[in-house]
């Protein structure tokens, strides 16, 4: 989602399961 681009959260949690499933 989109949100995830504005959520330093977000990037930590991409780096656990994936950014393709993060930024799905």
């Amino acid at each position: 989602r989109e949100v995830c681009e504005l959520n330093p959260d977000c990037d930590e949690l991409a780096d656990h399961i994936g950014f393709q499933e993060a930024y799905r």
